[in-house]
């Protein structure tokens, strides 16, 4: 009985730690409003790399009116909601694209710092939506992890 009490206990705790979480928290909205159309995830591709996207056709107007260009970050996180470039430190702007149609032509990505040599050649990308202003609109984003094919490989 003892067993049954502390699991039923557990059950609680874990439910009301769910209900504490709540949507606005989130960072990456996965409701496929952008979509990746290159790279694929999990891709192996050469250089230069092409980022692609397409904005999905039925955007609420009211979002729809307030986009202005979208941000590309390439191996690392995006702004958070509402928030612009100016968020992330002076002269820590790199891998950041701003651009003003659905791709990007990346002629040469680095080796991810401080990643084992196996994982080196392992990248991300991430697109969001920005606003006249440059802040990010919304938490929408299209994400895809991808690896570079080596000289060699």
């Amino acid at each position: 009985m003892g067993r049954t009490v502390a699991r039923l206990g557990l059950m609680v705790m874990t439910i009301a730690a769910m209900s504490a979480c709540t949507p606005g928290d989130l960072l990456l909205r996965q409701d496929h409003l952008l979509e990746l159309e290159s790279p694929r995830p999990y891709a192996l591709v050469h250089l230069p790399v092409v980022v692609s996207w397409q904005v999905r056709a039925e955007v609420d107007p009211s979002v729809a009116r307030r986009v202005d260009h979208f941000l590309v970050f390439l191996d690392r996180a995006p702004q958070p909601p509402g928030e612009s470039r100016t968020y992330f430190a002076a002269g820590n702007l790199q891998n950041i694209y701003e651009v003003n149609g659905h791709s990007l032509r990346v002629d040469s990505l680095p080796a991810v710092a401080g990643a084992a040599s196996a994982e080196r050649d392992n990248h991300e990308v991430t697109v969001i939506l920005a606003d006249a202003q440059d802040r990010r609109i919304g938490e929408w984003a299209a994400y895809a992890a991808f690896s570079l094919a080596t000289p060699d490989g």
